[in-house]
């Protein structure tokens, strides 16, 4: 925690406040809390959800409506944005419902809020969808077919003609206006090259053919897809965090599972048969427990690529 403080300290996230001071402590009134968690990005989980209870319930969030109707045979490309959560000031209200204390229940304990958006502030998330989808806009005002879908701008290239060469062009023009503008883009987590669009029938699609994956890279790839999805809880959907334990994890994975199994065929591994699933928990069992990740310079799989595997499976409806 201290340490997460100290990074958002120097990067303008938040700033600390008197808590002697009557109008900053009644702040922290609102019960946010920020903790040490091994589970989510950055190894902390902000628990918004005592404010949004006070606050007027919002719309269902449906992000990813814009890719509903990417056809097959298309190619795209796809560019994360890295900490879009820092790019948008709270307003003066928001900022002040935003305290929270370095440590709960500790007498000493420093008082915090956020100036700029915390992940999973329902605020916060409004603001910066209107900035990316204007960002969007832009692109696509520029003769673009440009799409949001979270945190990822998408680029859609047309299926016909020499179209892996345009789409190729365009996503280095976007890459440079992104770069321009301020924007950082995590490679790692990025298609930069275009990737042809797989169908997986009933308007389900993705750039990556699950069922090609080795029965090594399983594991794997199912642990990043259930942490990809943890996070977009939190910061998307703006639910609790889960509890920082083993078993909760352990639960969490075993779902993940389970919504595979109702969908034959996505991946190659059976998940029907008790002694492969078995097997398959095992192999991910210590990557569950680290969080690991492949290094950015292996990881073969973007995150809207592990976006649209949960979709697909059903484990975000």
């Amino acid at each position: 925690m201290e340490q997460w403080i100290q990074h958002a300290t120097e990067r303008g996230l938040i700033v600390e406040v008197d808590k002697e001071n009557p109008a900053e402590r009644e702040g922290a009134l609102y019960g946010v809390s920020v903790s040490d968690h091994p589970w989510y990005e950055g190894g902390v989980a902000f628990d918004w959800s005592p404010l949004h209870s006070m606050l007027k319930a919002s719309a269902v969030y449906q992000p990813s409506a814009s890719l509903d109707n990417v056809a097959e045979g298309s190619v795209l490309t796809s560019m994360e944005i890295v900490r879009p959560w820092e790019m948008c000031p709270l307003n003066v209200a928001a900022s002040k419902m935003s305290c929270f204390l370095e440590k709960r229940n500790e007498p000493n304990s420093r008082l915090f809020r956020f100036v700029k958006g915390g992940r999973g502030e329902q605020t916060a998330r409004a603001d910066i969808a209107r900035v990316l989808h204007g960002v969007a806009a832009q692109l696509s005002a520029g003769g673009l077919d440009a799409r949001i879908d979270l945190s990822t701008i998408v680029i859609v290239g047309q299926s016909t003609g020499n179209a892996f060469d345009t789409l190729l062009k365009q996503t280095g023009a976007a890459y440079r206006a992104l770069k321009d503008a301020g924007l950082a883009i995590d490679a790692a987590q990025s298609n930069l090259e275009p990737r042809a669009v797989i169908s997986y029938g009933n308007n389900r699609w993705s750039t990556l053919d699950y069922r090609s994956l080795k029965d090594d890279d399983v594991p794997g790839f199912l642990v990043d897809a259930l942490y990809c999805w943890l996070d977009d809880r939190c910061a998307w959907r703006c639910e609790a965090p889960l509890a920082a334990t083993a078993e909760a994890i352990h639960r969490e994975f075993m779902r993940l599972l389970a919504a595979v199994a109702r969908n034959p065929g996505v991946v190659t591994v059976t998940l029907t048969v008790d002694v492969q699933r078995r097997q398959l928990v095992d192999a991910a069992a210590p990557l569950l427990v680290s969080r690991a990740a492949a290094p950015p310079g292996q990881r073969r799989w973007s995150r809207l690529e592990l976006r649209r595997f949960v979709h697909l499976v059903g484990l975000d409806q």
